[in-house]
């Protein structure tokens, strides 16, 4: 049985996620994203497979039949108060998450904390309830504690999704360690029946969210100076029929093509300017609006 099948699209997902308000607390929000039915509406507009909430405000504000968009319930979480290791322990129950009409639950794991024993026992057990009812398991796993240098080294990133694996997860979210191909790895380290295509998932969330809040402008960061020509050359103004013909010939292609994807879909669908620029420069923000020079791309809506 396919227990992914509500929550993906053809092997693949984007989920808004909107649990983090423990763990962050209200630092995270403006006056608009502090209420869940603000954000729930972006949701079911744009096509979210699913939406990540707690179980207080998915008491409190999903339901299946208004929100038309699936709900992945997470089980546990923490604030960001304790700054010792890593601890997350369980708060709410599979059998819980069934009764509300959830789609699948959540949980995340610290792994290399020194407390990771009790999160992988308590995941364990997830699992397998999970599974009983028919429902997806999803592991957040986050290398995390005194002994882990870098949480985004590829061979970390790797074990991550090892671990999900090994612990019966349906999908795991892992960090990403810095390029395709080593993402590539971490997906293959995995071994799972059905893998999920998360890479560069942020972008492709960007470019919907900005299409169903009308934005004037949305800017995407890479860690390349923008589009660029046959000759490795900077673009700075191109249009959507220009990016087709570029895709076309094979000037575009690998890892830029999500990016560029989204960027297009956006400015098709009515946001007026779409920049892709180097996060590398500083100040590249400011320099590409408020500056005629500029640092990356800027793609015209036509």
């Amino acid at each position: 049985m396919d227990l992914l099948k509500k929550i993906t699209t053809k092997g693949k997902a984007i989920y808004l996620a909107y649990d983090h308000g423990l763990e962050h607390g209200a630092a995270d929000f403006d006056e608009k994203s502090i209420d869940p039915n603000y954000i729930l509406d972006i949701a079911k507009k744009a096509g979210f497979n699913a939406v990540v909430l707690q179980k207080g405000l998915a008491l409190d504000y999903w339901k299946e039949e208004k929100s038309r968009v699936p709900l992945i319930l997470k089980l546990n979480g923490k604030t960001n108060l304790y700054k010792g290791e890593a601890l997350a322990l369980q708060e709410c129950s599979v059998e819980f998450a069934k009764e509300i009409g959830a789609s699948g639950v959540g949980y995340t794991i610290y792994l290399g904390s020194q407390f990771e024993a009790e999160m992988l026992k308590e995941f364990g057990k997830i699992v397998e309830e999970a599974h009983k009812k028919k429902m997806p398991a999803i592991g957040w796993i986050y290398p995390r504690g005194k002994d882990i240098s870098d949480d985004t080294a590829p061979e970390i990133v790797a074990y991550a999704a090892r671990a999900g694996a090994e612990l019966g997860a349906d999908m795991v979210k892992i960090k990403y360690c810095g390029s395709k191909e080593c993402f590539e790895k971490a997906v293959k380290a995995a071994e799972v029946k059905q893998k999920i295509d998360k890479f560069k998932v942020g972008d492709v969330v960007a470019g919907k969210i900005a299409e169903v809040l009308k934005a004037e402008k949305l800017v995407l960061l890479t860690n390349t100076p923008g589009v660029l020509d046959k000759a490795g050359q900077l673009i700075t103004g191109i249009t959507p029929k220009q990016i087709d013909d570029m895709v076309a010939d094979g000037t575009l292609s690998g890892g830029m093509l999500p990016k560029i994807g989204s960027a297009l879909d956006a400015a098709r669908s009515g946001v007026k300017s779409v920049h892709i620029i180097d996060g590398r420069v500083e100040h590249a923000l400011l320099l590409e609006i408020l500056t005629d020079e500029g640092v990356g791309t800027l793609i015209k809506s036509k």
